[in-house]
């Protein structure tokens, strides 16, 4: 066991320097995406734009059990079977996850395909064009997930980002600037111009992939754990589909209820008060390792000092900015996307209170996650999404982006109560910023 897993000194200097460089890492992308953002908003209008956005919130869910929900996965048991010095297991793990998350990806475009090329070849329609160009994208998500999963377990935090943050937005700004020169940005080159980053990127995070994993690794015997990956992935694709549900339903919903004028303002309200959490989501790829070392050699005091400190950093980063969006939210909305958007600013005041919110309870889905709670995890965002559901469905007819704002941003404030509530009853510690401290 190493001394910078057990040693307190050892563990801050290595958070301070993982902050520190995912940090610097997650403000690099958040400038790349707002800018390609915004060229891409403006020149497509609500309309394009929700177009769009429609594709890949249905793309997003229909990738989550080879995406989001094997990223947790691979984390925790990556972390745990490098701790224990379990070399045989650790590989068993990479062929297992290899091989049957691509299969499953490979069966999720099957049908996606067939639909769309029907569609086209009866009555063609532009979100079938758009699917039909949209359906890579899930086979790519799945890969990308691997990459960054395993070396988030190894703890190259700030190396697993790069590629996500970094090196496919770059590629996607620059191919959508040029597009936008040219006077050529539509929906279609939008999609494609996505998924060539996308595919340049998981391309380099594979080939730095195969030259991370530790030696002991490649020369081990192939063992397996099937019964315990497979009842972890179960409980994680729920929780995955329900986390990104709660974002993607909204956008859903709005395209079945709603307008794509409409789904164009939530979107573009949603990318700007997500931009609040922005803190708790670096903070989170930063401790998730160090959460299930801590938690396997039973230090719930350093735990807790961890868990209370990065939710206090990341409620101070979040605060400056909730003020300054929600006092000059409209100005940045005609500013930055045009006219035609500020429209979008009462939903964006809505999504802005769930996220402080957010950011306030903590990480406390993740030291769930990471310390084989998921399926407490699972049932408290279940209830949540079903209250997004039911909200959305009966104010969106009515009230369009302000419906689903509301049923998003409720929805998000009620699943992390309840699992601040339930962090502190399991594992003993106050996570959250208003929590009582245990230790």
């Amino acid at each position: 066991m190493s001394n910078e897993t057990t040693n307190e000194k050892g563990i801050t200097r290595a958070l301070l320097s993982g902050l520190t460089g995912v940090g610097a890492l997650k403000l690099g992308s958040l400038a790349l995406v707002t800018l390609s953002s915004i060229v891409v908003a403006r020149s497509l209008g609500p309309a394009g734009y929700g177009q769009v956005a429609f594709v890949f919130a249905v793309l997003n869910l229909l990738a989550i059990p080879t995406s989001s929900a094997v990223n947790p996965l691979l984390i925790r048991h990556v972390s745990n079977y490098q701790l224990a010095a379990d070399w045989s297991l650790l590989r068993g793990l990479l062929r297992w996850t290899g091989t049957n998350t691509t299969l499953l990806a490979v069966s999720i475009m099957v049908p996606i395909l067939g639909w769309a090329c029907w569609n086209l070849l009866s009555t063609p329609t532009d979100r079938a064009v758009l699917f039909c160009i949209a359906v890579p994208f899930v086979l790519f998500w799945t890969w990308a997930a691997r990459v960054s999963g395993v070396l988030q377990g190894l703890r190259k935090v700030v190396l697993a980002q790069s590629f996500d943050w970094i090196i496919n937005p770059v590629i996607y700004l620059v191919l959508v600037v040029i597009l936008w020169s040219k006077g050529a940005l539509t929906p279609i080159t939008v999609l494609l111009s996505s998924l060539g980053a996308l595919v340049v990127s998981v391309i380099a995070g594979t080939i730095t992939l195969q030259k991370s994993i530790p030696e002991q690794v490649v020369g081990a015997d192939i063992e397996l754990e099937r019964k315990v990956w497979l009842s972890a992935w179960r409980h994680f694709i729920v929780i995955q589909v329900v986390g990104v549900a709660n974002i993607q339903v909204p956008v859903v919903l709005l395209g079945i209820f709603g307008t794509e004028a409409q789904t164009g303002l939530f979107r573009v309200s949603e990318n700007i008060a997500s931009l609040l959490a922005i803190s708790l989501l670096v903070v989170n790829a930063v401790i998730a390792p160090y959460i299930t070392r801590l938690h396997a050699i039973g230090n719930m005091q350093e735990l807790e000092r961890i868990a209370r400190g990065t939710a206090r950093v990341a409620l101070a980063f979040t605060l400056p900015a909730f003020f300054i969006v929600l006092f000059a939210g409209e100005w940045l909305l005609g500013f930055l996307f045009g006219e035609s958007y500020t429209s979008a600013f009462p939903a964006l005041v809505i999504l802005l209170i769930g996220q402080v919110v957010n950011v306030a309870c903590g990480s406390v889905g993740l030291l769930l996650n990471m310390t084989g709670h998921e399926k407490i995890s699972m049932n408290a965002l279940a209830m949540a999404l079903a209250l997004n559901l039911i909200l959305g469905a009966v104010l969106i007819p009515g009230y369009g982006a302000v419906g689903a704002a509301i049923g998003a941003s409720v929805s998000t404030i009620v699943w992390n109560v309840l699992l601040a509530v339930r962090t502190r009853k399991l594992l003993g510690i106050g996570a959250a910023v208003f929590s009582r401290k245990k230790y």
